[in-house]
């Protein structure tokens, strides 16, 4: 996210705590208390005079409203026709009446809260449009768009709140209720998407099958199932953790209100984290869905083939042969719509079991294929995708650095190869060939989590801080 979008979204928070801070003041000087109540027949009595005082009793709206005098602490007690309540009620120094941790005014704070959600939410899905048009193949578009798939869904569901209690003015909001809201809803979240994981799940793992039945049994052709396990594991932890600590300590008495704390921060803690991460795969399944489809303007000075595993004899295994495929496609387009012909740059070097290195069993298929070789520039040196773009644009810059490029890889791996592209300064245009349908979903999933993991320790100090400040709310601002 841009500086400047930062600032507003910080000048915005700050306006709107503000201008919440001076409405509480300026409401939170009296305070209603709900009470069924007759006008004629009320007494109101004070443990400790000249801090509060009743100056209405509304029958019609059933509310009894106190004014702050000065600073202090006195229960009050009330009776009625109806029955008798007694309470606690608190003054602080700049006169806002406060019953436990609710106080006239708090509605604000839910409106606000709203407010600066539906702008996150605008700001992020700018910035992503933007973001787009710079580069498709970048991790902030997943931020972007997590970011603001959970702020529209946060949204709504306050505001859903909010019409199933038929108030505009929120008035039925306290401070405690809004602070649960936002808190749960990190697990509303995971509970809404629950069935849209399962089926995702279900459609990896049977693939992840059909993918170990093709190629052979390895711990690489089960990242889906494993993945989808640990999502579903999740998913019960955050459901069923309140049966399961009352099933460990249904007998015990002595620890019920440690564990209803327990119970709450275990689901906080769950909650935000699958929240988290689940926003995160599916703004990096629609990045890379995105990312796949792609098709590079025909205007290409340069396309880079990144290589992968060849055949014992040298020759390309259906893989790799799809990407160059995938190029020489792209190349011939390119030069009957523009007339302007590319060169090839494969990129590839030899692995300890391979006769040759992977550019050379490229540049022979290129060959094969009718591309002259003089449109051919081998890039025999790189072992990773991050070499195979960092070692092409050295050749390029040694060349014409104002060079247009464009990258040919398989389908799934188009997203990351860009991002890595833009890691090493070269701007480049993806392009993905097909692969088998029981081969995409776990190499494409194992795309994503590369994505996600490649920034770990940011992701990990976010979700970690999310989950921090979530919990201190709960234990903060919860009615135990």
């Amino acid at each position: 996210m841009k500086s400047k979008n930062g600032i507003f979204l910080i000048s915005l928070a700050v306006f709107l705590a503000v201008s919440s801070f001076f409405y509480i003041w300026i409401n939170g000087q009296t305070y209603r208390l709900p009470m069924i109540v007759n006008d004629n027949n009320v007494s109101v009595s004070y443990d400790k005079e000249g801090i509060i005082e009743c100056v209405d009793i509304s029958s019609d709206d059933n509310v009894i409203i106190f004014k702050s005098i000065s600073p202090g602490n006195t229960d009050i007690r009330i009776t009625s026709n109806y029955g008798e309540l007694s309470t606690n009620i608190s003054v602080n120094a700049l006169g806002i009446i406060f019953n436990g941790i609710d106080f006239n005014g708090s509605e604000c704070i839910a409106l606000s809260v709203m407010i600066f959600l539906i702008t996150l939410a605008v700001v992020m899905l700018i910035s992503l449009k933007k973001q787009i048009k710079i580069s498709i193949f970048a991790y902030k578009n997943i931020s972007y768009l997590g970011v603001a798939l959970f702020a529209i869904f946060l949204f709504i569901y306050m505001a859903l709140f909010s019409l199933g209690y038929n108030s505009f003015l929120l008035s039925f909001y306290s401070l405690s209720s809004t602070v649960a809201m936002i808190t749960s809803s990190f697990q509303i979240f995971v509970i809404i998407f629950l069935p849209m994981i399962f089926i995702l799940s279900i459609a990896v793992s049977l693939s992840n099958i059909s993918l170990v039945r093709h190629e052979g049994f390895r711990l690489t052709n089960l990242l889906g199932i494993a993945f989808s396990v640990w999502l579903l594991i999740g998913a019960c932890v955050l459901l069923f953790s309140n049966n399961i600590l009352d099933a460990l300590f249904a007998h015990n008495n002595s620890i019920n209100g440690i564990l209803m704390r327990v119970k709450v921060l275990i689901n906080v803690f769950c909650g935000v984290t699958l929240c988290y991460f689940e926003s995160l795969l599916f703004g990096s399944v629609i990045c890379g869905v995105k990312a796949a489809r792609h098709e590079p303007k025909y205007d290409k000075d340069y396309i880079i083939i990144l290589g992968c595993g060849i055949a014992k004899d040298g020759s390309l295994l259906p893989l790799l042969r799809g990407r160059v495929d995938r190029a020489i496609e792209f190349y011939k387009n390119q030069e009957e719509k523009t007339g302007k012909a590319a060169v090839f740059i494969p990129s590839g070097g030899q692995g300890p079991d391979e006769i040759i290195s992977e550019s050379e069993a490229m540049r022979n298929y290129l060959l094969s294929m009718g591309i002259a070789e003089d449109e051919i520039i081998m890039e025999n040196k790189s072992t990773t995708t991050y070499e195979n773009m960092l070692f092409s644009k050295q050749i390029i810059d040694s060349i014409n650095p104002e060079s247009k490029v464009a990258f040919s890889t398989t389908n799934y791996h188009v997203f990351r190869s860009g991002i890595l592209a833009d890691s090493v300064g070269l701007q480049a245009d993806g392009m993905g060939s097909k692969t088998k349908w029981y081969f995409w979903p776990n190499a494409f999933l194992r795309e994503l989590v590369g994505v996600i993991v490649s920034k770990i320790k940011m992701n990990v100090f976010i979700v970690s801080a999310i989950a921090i400040i979530a919990m201190l709310l709960t234990v903060a601002f919860h009615t135990w």
